[in-house]
């Protein structure tokens, strides 16, 4: 029995084992990647929020520069001394505002260009003049006539923001304004911000090496110009040197910009990790010229990863255990049920067994029974072809032999009635009348019995009929009297059925509604309605109307609801309707109201061979 357990449990608790091991790794995975997705992220968000932060001082200062220029531009004193071109003078007006523009709102460049686009006066600069300026913000401004403002890069590699504004006097155009501002405020302004690190590399192809170590020089940042093959650093926010940012960085630039979309994965520096982007940087002429490096310290955020990915692991550990124990017991429980259930169901096996021998000896004499059964249910149903056959030729027979004695004993009736018309007084005359119309009921009466019990005994062949012409037959094979109407609403469709008998049921309805019209002008319409599978046909007048007590009624056959001297009708008309429908595969029902007229609706089985309803055409038949 120990043998039969660890076969049992083995199975199962090994694949269950390895599936719990497998689903808690793929969850401390997918919770490790999300955690790395989320970072990479925040990385992606800091990257954006720079370039919208640099984008933004940007246009601010430009726009406060704009403003400053719009000031300037109408200062009576430079348009006087610049009309004059009395370089002095104009020198002696500026300067003062410079200084304050200066010391107030970061201005750092102040020109006067001619319409040649020749330096006429560098305020800040007052000993440099008559020089070409070949700046894409100036190019821009004398094509497009408008203020320009952009980022240029200097010759000593230091970032301008520029503004030139054409200048006019007396709707004039008499030269160029400039404005300038160096941005190396913008970058610690933006790590403050979003605490981020930043260094901003320029690609070498755009500056001299000379003119750059000077400009660093000046700037006091201890710059290595060999320290990266293509680029340079300008600018850093990062709290170790220059030469101290990995070559790395600015080496694995242009793969991990194609492929990651400006993010490099996570490096170490000084023993803090980061995750860092790029920011390209575009100059006035959309040339990019550099980047903006990105760098993010997400250290503590590994360091919370690799604690939480701990402590689900102990959990996922603590759960698994639990419910592998869990499993077992239950495993060993089910065990258990299995052993005793094994032990019922051979007992089972072995009663079953015994009634199944039981039960095939039965099934031998059930076949013996139902063969003696069918034998004497064939017998039976050839003693009931034989009956009905003959029952058939009884009544054709029967039908035939009580006629001919009506039919003389109507004519004796008639030949009295013509003879002894002188003798005969007038009460006698009319006993000879009601004799007359008695034996013509009786014969009625006996064509219609036999008419119904031929009905469905012998199948007629069915073929694909236009209803229209049905219904049109079987107006003309009634007598209607010049006060009714007949109409065919809408034409009807074309269905696969036995001619003669829908021809009838028509004749049936049509001819019930005129014999049971009341009113002096009688309207009868024949409509269709095109349903799911079937056709809904219906006959209505606005005759006498039934109550709702005879609805079944009416169906019967022999019944009537009116006298048969006040009405000539058999009662058998409307059964033969109904199985003649039936027989279609249809069923037939009425709706009316006494006194307002009765509609009879019945249906046919739609057929692939049938036709769609077409419009409605109305046919008025008097």
């Amino acid at each position: 029995m120990k043998t039969n357990n660890e076969k049992i449990k083995i199975p199962i608790l090994i694949p269950l084992a390895l599936a719990i091991i497998i689903l808690l790794g793929v969850s401390i995975f997918s919770i490790g990647w999300i955690q790395q997705r989320n970072i990479t992220e925040e990385v992606k968000k800091c990257r954006d929020g720079v370039q919208t932060l640099f984008d933004e001082h940007l246009e601010e200062d430009s726009r406060l520069m704009n403003g400053l220029i719009d000031f300037l531009k109408e200062d009576k004193q430079l348009q006087n001394a610049w009309l004059t071109k009395d370089r002095d003078l104009l020198l002696s007006y500026a300067m003062p505002l410079f200084e304050n523009l200066r010391s107030k709102y970061r201005v750092t460049h102040f020109y006067f260009h001619g319409l040649d686009k020749v330096c006429f006066l560098r305020v800040h600069e007052p000993f440099r003049y008559g020089d070409h300026i070949d700046r894409f913000t100036m190019g821009r401004a004398v094509r497009e006539g408008k203020p320009v403002y952009g980022i240029e890069l200097g010759p000593l590699g230091t970032f301008t923001l520029r503004v030139v504004y054409p200048w006019w006097i007396d709707d004039k155009l008499v030269g160029y304004i400039e404005l300038g501002e160096e941005i190396e405020h913008i970058i610690p302004e933006i790590k403050k911000t979003l605490d981020v690190e930043l260094s901003v590399a320029i690609n070498k192809s755009y500056l001299n090496r000379a003119g750059w170590e000077e400009g660093m020089k000046m700037l006091g940042r201890n710059a290595n110009w060999d320290l990266l093959q293509d680029f340079t650093i300008v600018d850093c926010t990062f709290k170790c040197a220059f030469n101290k940012i990995p070559a790395k960085i600015m080496q694995n630039r242009t793969p991990y910009r194609t492929k990651h979309k400006y993010l490099l994965p996570e490096m170490q520096i000084n023993d803090r990790n980061y995750r860092t982007g790029f920011v390209p940087l575009f100059d006035a002429g959309g040339r990019e010229v550099g980047d903006i490096v990105v760098m993010k310290d997400v250290t503590e955020r590994q360091a919370s990863l690799r604690i939480l990915s701990v402590i689900l692991a102990a959990i996922c550990t603590a759960v698994g255990v639990t419910l592998f124990t869990l499993f077992y017991f239950y495993i060993k429980h089910i065990e258990h049920k299995l052993i005793t259930a094994h032990a019922k169901l051979k007992t089972e096996i072995k009663e079953r067994e015994k009634t199944e021998e039981k039960l095939l000896h039965a099934h031998d004499e059930l076949e013996v029974k139902v063969k003696e059964r069918t034998a004497e249910l064939a017998a039976t149903v050839e003693k009931l072809t034989v009956a009905n056959r003959d029952l058939a030729d009884f009544a054709h027979v029967t039908a035939h032999d009580l006629k001919a004695p009506l039919r003389a004993i109507g004519s004796l009736a008639g030949i009295i009635k013509q003879d002894c018309s002188d003798v005969l007084d007038k009460q006698h005359r009319e006993y000879l009348d009601i004799l007359v119309g008695r034996t013509e009921r009786m014969s009625n009466f006996i064509s219609s019995i036999l008419h119904y019990s031929e009905i469905g005994r012998s199948e007629q062949k069915k073929e694909r009929t236009d209803l229209n012409l049905c219904a049109g037959e079987a107006i003309s094979n009634i007598y209607v009297p010049e006060n009714i109407e007949i109409t065919i609403e809408n034409r009807l469709p074309t269905v696969m059925c036995e001619k003669t008998r829908v021809t009838q049921v028509f004749q049936n309805l049509l001819d019930n509604a005129v014999k049971f019209m009341d009113k002096p002008q009688g309207r009868i319409k024949i409509e269709c309605v095109e349903e799911d599978d079937w056709w809904k046909f219906s006959v209505s007048d606005n005759g006498t109307g039934i109550k709702q007590k005879y609805f079944e009624k009416i169906f019967q056959i022999f019944q009537t609801l009116t006298r048969r001297d006040e009405v000539e009708a058999i009662g058998i008309g409307l059964s033969v309707v109904k199985k003649i429908v039936e027989i279609h595969g249809g069923r037939v029902w009425v709706e009316s109201k006494a006194g307002q007229g009765s509609t009879f609706f019945f249906t046919l089985a739609k057929q692939e061979t049938g036709a769609k309803n077409e419009e409605l055409q109305t046919n008025t038949v008097s």
